[in-house]
């Protein structure tokens, strides 16, 4: 059986997860790149140019989600929380609007992550691979 190789992290550069993903991009010399809002809005500051982000012509959150979804091949969602709400939420409906394999993770914690980082087991394990064979 052939392993799949991670090819390259898509991420919208927002808070948290989203910076982790393309950090450990980064780090780990996996190309990355994706679409972030207009003006590189993020949900607080501002986005590094480090990251390898194109903007989008609008400068909502929507638009940025939409395209991204669009250009991977697997999604992969995170939350803390039993259900999701908001963008985590919007994610997961692009993803089923266009077809595109998704898997979400509840049982994710904030202390696990402190732990090892997320990308860093993507890569090790590769636990996207195995979740989207499993699927």
């Amino acid at each position: 059986m052939a392993i799949a190789r991670l090819e390259k992290i898509i991420s919208g550069g927002q808070t948290g997860g989203d910076r982790a993903a393309l950090d450990g991009a980064i780090n780990h010399g996996i190309p990355h790149g994706s679409w972030c809002p207009k003006g590189r809005r993020p949900e607080d500051g501002i986005i590094f140019e480090r990251y390898c982000l194109k903007e989008t012509p609008q400068s909502q959150y929507r638009q940025h989600t939409q395209w991204n979804v669009r250009d991977a091949d697997a999604t992969l969602i995170l939350t803390l929380r039993g259900q999701l709400t908001g963008g985590a939420l919007f994610i997961r409906q692009c993803a089923e609007r266009i077809s595109c394999q998704w898997v979400e993770s509840q049982h994710y914690t904030v202390k696990a992550c402190m732990r090892k980082p997320l990308v860093e087991t993507i890569v090790t394990n590769n636990a996207l691979y195995e979740a989207m064979r499993e699927s």
